[in-house]
């Protein structure tokens, strides 16, 4: 293990390698491996259904469709579009862990999804985020049911909407909304690299700032009329230079620009869309109370150019939030953290990358219950465009072990071990 991240508690150490040794756990890990086929084949298929934000309800019903095949029929889809499942454990006093993966895509309605094969080698958008995930966790439901495995405590596998971009991870929100008290742990898969794990939660927060005025001719109306296109350059040029902490890493970006109509019109109407980001919500308090006055002093500016305050042709400014994603943080010794590092550590895995992201889990970091998301297996790059891919390499199964034996640490299984998640619900599930 690399001694440059935090130590492995021996409790899970030690109940890994008692599953590991046990002839029925090592029976699952065998079918984990040669089921990886069927793995993939599910995952083409959910990756060839069209999922832009908000339009995920057909690749929905194909998740359903394979549950109920593999032998899983309570489900149920909440007011927000998540399909929920769980499968029961044996002891009705054991911790609840949800098993997740994301449905929606980043990209828009009518981007072709035609899968692409060369060799092991698939190309489409989305093939590995998160049709992938998506696919390991109906691996690890369809495994455990495959051999009555008696797991102590419930898993409930929850597919999810709204996790990307202006989403804004609508439906972990609502989820936790509607659950924080009936959960005890939750594990996203996402991404494809098997030996990365979050540690915490990297929050955003995201406005759309428009510029409006009267604009006009750019030679009638020079002097005239101030410009909300160049209303908006004061105000970047006023913040451009700040520099946040690296500790914890804070960041921003004017992401989108738009402004004017035409080359020889002064501008009535600009707008932006601003991205801020943190791992800790005080330092993204301190660093919108530094940017968003700009914006308005920006205005100010360009309107004492002109003489135009308070006046007809006055540049105005209006602020519209569009992203907030909760930021939070946790002990390394978080159960769910510990579960997937030492099923990493004891399948040969060695961890690469261990530090904060933003993803599904941020919800329930930011409420204080123990999260992680961890990679499904194989090779990806390219995603978020049209030339994402997906290789299918030998040791593509090790994802879905790993996340299987972080499942089996965590709600415990008859006769072997102890559930290692703390149970602090209190609640039933809605």
């Amino acid at each position: 293990m690399d001694s440059t991240f935090p130590p492995l508690l021996p409790s899970f150490l030690q109940n890994g390698k008692r599953l590991l040794n046990c002839p029925s756990f090592k029976e699952l890990l065998t079918n984990i491996t040669s089921d990886d086929r069927q793995c993939l084949s599910d995952q083409l298929t959910i990756a060839a259904i069209e999922s832009p934000r908000f339009g995920e309800e057909n690749r929905r019903n194909k998740i359903a469709e394979i549950l109920k095949r593999d032998g899983l029929n309570y489900l149920h889809v909440d007011d927000e579009g998540n399909l929920i499942a769980i499968r029961k454990g044996l002891d009705p006093r054991a911790p609840r862990l949800v098993l997740s993966g994301h449905m929606d895509t980043v990209f828009p309605p009518n981007t072709p999804t035609h899968i692409k094969q060369e060799g092991n080698r698939y190309y489409a958008p989305g093939i590995g985020d998160d049709a992938k995930g998506v696919a390991v966790c109906l691996q690890i439901i369809r495994t455990l049911n495959r051999f009555n495995y008696p797991l102590l405590g419930d898993l409930i596998f929850v597919a999810t909407v709204g996790e990307e971009g202006n989403g804004d991870l609508r439906g972990s929100k609502f989820f936790f909304k509607q659950n924080a008290a009936a959960v005890d742990g939750f594990i996203s898969i996402d991404g494809i690299a098997p030996n990365v794990v979050t540690s915490g939660a990297t929050g955003s927060r995201r406005y759309k700032v428009e510029f409006d005025g009267v604009g006009g001719h750019s030679y009638k109306m020079f002097g005239i009329a101030p410009s909300a296109a160049h209303a908006l350059c004061r105000a970047v040029t006023l913040f451009a230079d700040i520099t946040p902490p690296t500790d914890p890493r804070t960041t921003f970006t004017v992401g989108l620009i738009n402004a004017g109509t035409s080359v020889n019109s002064i501008a009535s109407h600009a707008e932006l869309q601003l991205d801020m980001r943190s791992n800790t919500e005080e330092a993204l308090d301190h660093l919108e109370e530094q940017i968003l006055p700009c914006f308005e002093r920006g205005a100010e500016l360009e309107n004492a150019h002109y003489h135009a305050q308070g006046g007809e042709y006055e540049v105005r400014v209006k602020f519209t939030p569009i992203g907030n994603r909760p930021c939070g943080t946790q002990s390394h010794s978080s159960p769910v953290l510990q579960a997937c590092r030492s099923a990493l550590e004891l399948l040969n895995m060695p961890l690469k990358t261990f530090r904060p992201a933003s993803t599904d889990a941020n919800v329930p970091i930011s409420l204080g219950i123990p999260a992680a998301t961890i990679g499904a297996g194989g090779l990806g790059g390219k995603n978020h465009t049209i030339a994402e891919w997906y290789e299918h390499t030998p040791d593509a199964f090790k994802g879905p072990q790993a996340a299987l034996l972080s499942v089996a640490l965590l709600l415990g299984v008859q006769g072997i071990c102890e559930p290692l998640l703390k149970v602090r619900h209190f609640e039933n599930l809605k």
